[in-house]
């Protein structure tokens, strides 16, 4: 079934943490956010019903794993996480990362964000995904999101220097379908730093930009 083959079997989550209510019906069950219906299936196996990591993330969760650790943030929606929030070409400031979004084009099915990552601490060495941000999520007008695909690995890995700054191009394959991006969510782990001597100035160091406003 499509969603799960990807994610199996560290990514199936069961329906009783409430994180979205599913249709009865002859399985695959279908899922809902708030009485809407979202791209992504469900099943039901040992009496439990698990809903695919595809339907969490279109319907506003964000979806990562760290070893045997799964974790979640919504990102969107109703249930939007608290962030450092800004428009597109505007610098957003947790107290260890600057980051705008450049641009945003679309080329065949691909959303293509050109963005920027600085580093803000006077210690270097630290790459992005060792400071807790858990990903990148691009959300459509349809509600849709859509996770970064491998155009992020650079970003993700490589180590800064004190103040550098780095200008990737990250790809979201929307499969032609689901609309304009509206917003792009950056959830961040504020327990990523914890001892590295870093420390995040604000209490949710996520970034939630806003695609449709420009500065």
């Amino acid at each position: 079934m499509k969603g799960f083959e990807r994610f199996r079997p560290a990514l199936l989550l069961a329906a009783p943490l409430a994180l979205a209510a599913v249709a009865l019906a002859a399985g695959p069950y279908t899922v809902q956010w708030n009485g809407k219906t979202v791209f992504g299936d469900a099943i039901m196996q040992g009496g439990k019903t698990y809903v695919s990591a595809e339907a969490l993330k279109n319907a506003g969760i964000g979806v990562s794993v760290r070893g045997n650790v799964v974790s979640l943030a919504p990102v969107g929606g109703a249930n939007e996480v608290g962030a450092v929030e800004g428009c597109l070409n505007q610098q957003l400031f947790n107290g260890v990362w600057r980051f705008k979004v450049l641009s945003v084009v679309q080329s065949g099915p691909l959303w293509r964000l050109k963005v920027e990552m600085k580093f803000g601490s006077a210690t270097g060495g630290y790459s992005t995904s060792g400071t807790g941000v858990l990903g990148y999520n691009l959300q459509l007008e349809s509600g849709k999101v859509i996770p970064v695909n491998s155009s992020v690995v650079d970003l993700r890995d490589k180590g800064f220097l004190p103040g550098e700054g780095f200008t990737p191009t990250l790809d979201f394959d929307a499969g032609g379908v689901g609309g304009k991006p509206v917003k792009l969510v950056v959830p961040v782990d504020p327990a990523g730093v914890a001892n590295t001597g870093l420390s995040y100035s604000v209490k949710d160091p996520s970034f939630r930009v806003d695609l449709t406003c420009k500065k």
